[in-house]
């Protein structure tokens, strides 16, 4: 079964008459688009080197993520196996898995959705609520190890 698309270029176009006409009316196979044998004028697509490299990015992306995920769960494990019950150095831990978050954000961001090649507003315009989001988290979990702090002073028993 074959499907069929229409593929108007320069809509509708009005002559030095007056009168509308339409340019460039086309019938492509969709079927012998999705091999590549036959593109549509004016569409954009990548070249191959193009291709080639956006998935040498993405490859690397996948790669560093996989491996920083790694680290993560084998501090976390090693940590719970050295200090079964806790110790003086979970601010570190936290620390780390903090900065390793960021840092998976960062190349989330930068190469799934697309943000390593656009323009700085924009940029800016996805980055700053992100930050006010980070901003809000920490000022929360301060205010609420204050008021566990208070409470531990006035529960005298």
């Amino acid at each position: 079964m074959y499907s069929y698309a229409f593929i108007y270029y320069n809509y509708v176009i009005v002559n030095f008459e007056g009168k509308l006409k339409i340019n460039k009316l086309k019938l492509i196979n969709l079927n012998t688009m999705e091999h590549g044998n036959e593109m549509p004028e004016g569409h954009l697509h990548w070249n191959q080197n193009e291709y080639n490299d956006s998935r040498k990015d993405v490859l690397k992306t996948i790669i560093i993520l996989s491996l920083v995920t790694i680290t993560e769960v084998g501090v976390a494990i090693a940590y719970d196996v050295n200090n079964p019950d806790g110790g003086d150095f979970k601010w570190a831990i936290n620390l780390f898995m903090a900065v390793a978050s960021v840092f998976k954000v960062y190349y989330i961001m930068g190469t799934f959705m697309h943000l390593k090649h656009e323009t700085r507003p924009f940029l800016l315009t996805v980055l700053l609520p992100f930050l006010f989001l980070v901003w809000a988290i920490v000022a929360f979990t301060l205010e609420g190890a204050s008021w566990q702090y208070m409470r531990s002073l006035l529960n005298v028993f």
